[in-house]
Formats: C-alpha cells, structure tokens, sequence
C-alpha cells in the first residue's frame, strides 16, 4: 500500500465526525446562553448561575464564569462555525460535515434543554414558566417544548 493511497471513506467518516463536534459545541453554547439568560430572568444570581452551568455543563468555575460574562445581558449574540471548502469534490466533504453538525447541533440542544427544564424545576419555576422560556430560548412550538417538558420534568412521586 502507498503513501500516496486515499481511504475516501474513512476520511468521510472524520469529516462527519468532525461536524458532529463543531455541531454539538455550538448547541451546548447555545444552551449555555438559554441558560444563563433564564437563570437572569428567574432573579438567580451570578454566583447561583455559574454553579448551575458547573453543574449542568461540567464546567470548571473559570469555564463557567467565561460563559457567564459572555452571555449575562447579551443580545442575541450566535457562535457561528462555518468552515470555508473548495469546489467540486470538497461539495461533499462539506454536505458531509454538515450533516454531522446538525446531528451534533441536535444533540448539543437537547442537552440545554434538560438543562433550562431541570434548572427551572430546581428553581421552583411552574410548569407554565418553563414552557414560555423553553419556546422562548429556543424558538420551540407549543407541542414540541410540552413534549420535551414531559420529558425531562423530573416527578417528585418516586
């Protein structure tokens, strides 16, 4: 086997990889963020909120103040990760990798989803609360954030 020889399928399946990651880095960011803003719109404190991204984010206090500063009273900012590719053959390297980052966006997402739900519940945030932060961070509808309500709601029955 030469040097020179390419395993277009293995290289595919790091591109997809790769995307995943990039995908689930910017939906944990963008759960960070949903977090951060409904921990300020609940009255919780910097200090509260930092121990809830440590908790929630596995975080280590500089990590999660960094966040903190970032995001705390931010307008809308988005991280946006859009790597630059060549023509033809590097169209499927990109379709590629796109769909990883949307596997891994999802992902990243439904994290800061149990996040927020289970932060608000904490927080002894009602029902009717969480539903309207959950549509509001992230742009949920009706059906879809009481599905993910229901899902990640913990009962206090056990």
């Amino acid at each position: 086997m030469s040097i020179y020889e390419y395993d277009e399928e293995k290289h595919m399946r790091q591109t997809r990889e790769e995307g995943y990651e990039d995908g689930e880095a910017a939906g944990v960011e963008r759960g960070i963020k949903a977090l951060i803003q409904t921990c300020q719109d609940l009255n919780l404190s910097k200090e509260n909120t930092v121990a809830r991204l440590q908790k929630q984010f596995s975080l280590s206090e500089a990590e999660a103040q960094s966040q903190l500063d970032k995001y705390w009273d931010c307008n809308n900012q988005e991280p946006c990760i859009s790597p630059n590719y060549e023509k033809e053959r590097e169209k499927l390297i990109r379709q590629t990798r796109e769909e990883g980052y949307e596997d891994g966006e999802a992902a990243g997402v439904e994290r800061g989803i149990k996040a927020l739900i289970q932060t608000c519940q904490a927080l002894n945030a009602s029902k009717t609360d969480t539903l309207t932060h959950l549509k509001a961070q992230f742009s949920l509808p009706d059906e879809q954030a009481a599905e993910k309500l229901d899902k990640y709601w913990i009962s206090q029955n056990n």
